[in-house]
């Protein structure tokens, strides 16, 4: 994922902030939110509109606050959080992680 601060990879670890809003989609049926106590460590699994299950980004966008969803896993669920509430921690070998595309 391309922001426009960050480059994002599946598998980078990220932190995401306290206070965010987190929905776990288990099923089409099942939804559940929950708000993050404390900064949580969860991996980055990609971009929510790049999902084949394209009825979470559509639901996300259209009856949530999040705009730009991302997929991530947290513990052993599945959740959805806003690109804006994580922190991106990972650097990786011969990379420009956490760089400005700006620089």
């Amino acid at each position: 994922m391309k922001s426009s601060c960050y480059i994002y990879q599946k598998g980078d670890l990220v932190t995401i902030k306290q206070s965010s809003t987190v929905l776990y989609w288990q099923m089409p049926s099942k939804r559940t939110f929950s708000t993050i106590n404390k900064p949580t460590s969860a991996i980055f699994l990609g971009i929510a509109k790049e999902d084949p299950d394209s009825d979470v980004y559509d639901y996300l966008i259209k009856h949530t606050p999040i705009r730009n969803p991302c997929k991530v896993a947290i513990g052993d669920m599945v959740g959805y959080v806003d690109q804006s509430h994580f922190f991106f921690y990972n650097r990786r070998k011969n990379e420009k992680a956490n760089r400005s595309y700006a620089e």
